[in-house]
């Protein structure tokens, strides 16, 4: 790794669109000035951001909103309706797709503002909250990207070029930048991930 930022820059493509390049996970990217971006991680974290930043200015200038109850379980009830929509293959479209991230993104906001505000303040065991929100998104980032590489996997082995990253069609052009890039050399790569 004498190279990080010319490594960085070979890999950089999936870097933000963490899936293969090819129609079997077409409809799980999204491309934005020219440049092709996972939908779940995307839109995931702008709609989260977004609602967030929302609540809080809306809480901060003293609008009322609902009771921490409410924002909790209803943050917790679309959390699960996303993550089983996902999981039972409801929506499998692009725009299916985004609009399940949005809404999981809104309802995580919405479980960490009910978190943040216990107490009446953002700052009242502000590090046993900030820890409390850390494990459940660790916890929630774990097991979705464990569930995506477990997905991409059973769908690349069922393909003709069988996780043959080399002759992958949806891997060849990282694949041959870091061959390009000094990175890999002749042999190194067949049907081993990198």
């Amino acid at each position: 790794m004498r190279r990080p930022l010319l490594f960085l820059k070979s890999v950089g493509p999936f870097l933000t669109a963490h899936h293969p390049f090819c129609l079997a996970f077409k409809a799980h990217t999204i491309t934005l000035r020219g440049r092709r971006w996972c939908i779940g991680c995307t839109f995931n974290n702008i709609s989260f951001f977004a609602a967030f930043g929302l609540l809080t200015a809306l809480w901060l200038n003293g609008f009322p909103l609902p009771s921490r109850f409410f924002l909790f379980y209803g943050g917790v009830s679309g959390s699960i309706f996303s993550i089983i929509s996902g999981h039972f293959k409801l929506g499998e479209t692009t725009e299916g797709r985004l609009v399940r991230k949005l809404v999981l993104g809104c309802s995580f906001a919405l479980v960490s503002f009910s978190i943040l505000i216990f107490g009446n303040s953002i700052f009242y065991l502000f590090e046993q909250k900030f820890f409390l929100l850390f494990m459940i998104y660790f916890t929630l980032v774990s097991i979705m990207s464990g569930k995506r590489m477990w997905e991409i996997s059973q769908t690349c082995e069922k393909c003709e070029y069988s996780m043959q990253w080399s002759i992958c069609p949806g891997f060849n052009n990282i694949v041959s930048k870091l061959y390009r890039n000094g990175f890999l050399k002749n042999g190194e790569i067949s049907t081993e991930t990198f």
